[in-house]
């Protein structure tokens, strides 16, 4: 592009500069040479009159026989074309009975010398003669081409260094240009943090301004992209540790009956434990089918009373052996949204807090506070906690802070990611405050 816009302009200056230099030269050659015409038939005007004199003084003495006078004449003439010759003029007269009394001024060229020509009658009673005038233009003629070679050389001296100053014009015009082209050449190899530093304003900073914005969001897709990318090796990791676990124990379960010799009793028991690593495969399918629903679903919401859905929900959980660690405290707020997700969010939130309790001394705490703009509800526990460097893992499905007491437990790493979702579906914002030892509390601000 600078090159194609460094020879555009550089001819396109070149056809202008060249063009003045002719019109110029032109111009003066012209009006040199109508100076020296005005300038000669001045001259030839001055000698015209003064033969037509010399000739009237002849012709009073008395010669008056038309031979005489002619000789006469011939010698005046001489005496004259001599003196004009060292001049360099050249004078004819010879006699011309038809000519016109119009002056005809012409330049000649003799190659290699140049003439200006004026003939012309004389003056009455004399007007048979006819004198010629020839004056030496060649001097004259070499001192316009000196000019005019002159004027090229500068013109060409001066289309030289226009060149030189042109290109580095250019190249300083296009400087940012080119960082810019570098720029994008090392974010297209993968350098996401390379960025545009132009100092000043116009069109070119724009333009910075604009890539380095371009940048930014690159980096932050690449970013998003990368997260994206190992959440979902994580979440397929996850999930094959996950099925392996259960499907090792019913595979060795069935093959001991098989092989091995066992009571009733015994036979029982273990197809017990087939049954309950069958039922947990089926919690996560059931889990995941959840998750994947709800990615394409638009809840049908009305109006919650989170009284009453706190009551089912601590109601559900009335078999449980930590149904007397709930407090619930509503302040009478009502709630636009889901039920049947809302209250799947908060059995979710409470087993997690179940499991992190102490069975005899653990609380949980359902709350609910409402302004002009917003519904939040939270749930709160004394429990274990969670370490800081987790807090922004624990929504990822199958993510899990402590492995061992989960699958003890039978959790599964997907609770907090299904209310995540359920938050999402709402336009709701789901925050996690934690600390160990002292508890934790998940806000759901709709």
């Amino acid at each position: 592009m600078k090159l194609r816009a460094y020879i555009a302009t550089y001819i396109l200056f070149l056809a202008v500069l060249f063009l003045c230099f002719t019109i110029i030269s032109a111009y003066m050659s012209n009006a040199q040479l109508d100076m020296y015409k005005q300038k000669c038939l001045r001259e030839f005007q001055t000698i015209s009159r003064t033969l037509v004199a010399d000739i009237s003084v002849l012709a009073l003495r008395g010669h008056n026989l038309p031979e005489n006078l002619a000789a006469e004449i011939d010698i005046l003439f001489n005496v004259h074309a001599r003196n004009l010759e060292r001049s360099g003029i050249l004078i004819n007269l010879h006699e011309a009975w038809d000519a016109s009394p119009v002056y005809a001024v012409s330049f000649v060229r003799n190659s290699p010398e140049y003439f200006i020509r004026i003939s012309a009658p004389l003056a009455a009673p004399f007007e048979h003669y006819t004198l010629t005038y020839y004056f030496d233009f060649a001097q004259h003629m070499s001192d316009i081409r000196r000019v005019q070679n002159v004027l090229l050389f500068i013109c060409v001296l001066f289309s030289a260094v226009t060149a030189v100053v042109l290109y580095f014009i250019l190249a300083k015009i296009f400087e940012p240009l080119g960082v810019v082209s570098k720029a994008s050449r090392n974010i297209a190899n993968g350098r996401y943090t390379e960025r545009i530093n132009i100092i000043g304003t116009g069109e070119i900073k724009a333009v910075a301004d604009d890539f380095n914005q371009m940048a930014n969001e690159i980096e932050k897709h690449i970013q998003e992209l990368k997260e994206e990318t190992e959440r979902k090796q994580r979440f397929a990791d996850n999930l094959a540790h996950e099925m392996r676990t259960p499907l090792t124990a019913i595979l060795g379960y069935a093959e001991y009956i098989q092989k091995a010799v066992c009571d009733e009793e015994k036979t029982i028991r273990l197809t017990g434990r087939i049954a309950e690593r069958a039922r947990y495969m089926n919690d996560i399918a059931e889990l995941l089918m959840q998750l994947a629903t709800l990615r394409e679903y638009t809840p049908e919401k009305s109006e919650i009373n989170i009284q009453h859905l706190f009551e089912d929900v601590t109601q559900t959980l009335s078999d449980s052996r930590e149904k007397n660690m709930f407090r619930c405290n509503s302040n009478n707020v009502v709630l636009n949204g889901h039920e049947g997700l809302i209250k799947s969010l908060l059995l979710n939130l409470c087993m997690n807090s179940i499991r992190a309790c102490d069975s005899e001394n653990g609380q949980i705490r359902l709350s609910a506070q409402a302004d002009a703009n917003s519904v939040t509800i939270s749930v709160s526990d004394n429990g274990c906690g969670i370490p800081p460097e987790s807090l922004e893992k624990v929504t990822e499905a199958f993510y899990r802070v402590d492995k061992a007491r989960s699958a003890k437990d039978g959790g599964a790493g997907l609770g907090l990611a299904l209310c995540k979702q359920i938050a999402d579906l709402h336009n709701a914002e789901l925050q996690i405050e934690s600390a160990i030892g002292k508890g934790t509390t998940v806000s759901v601000t709709f």
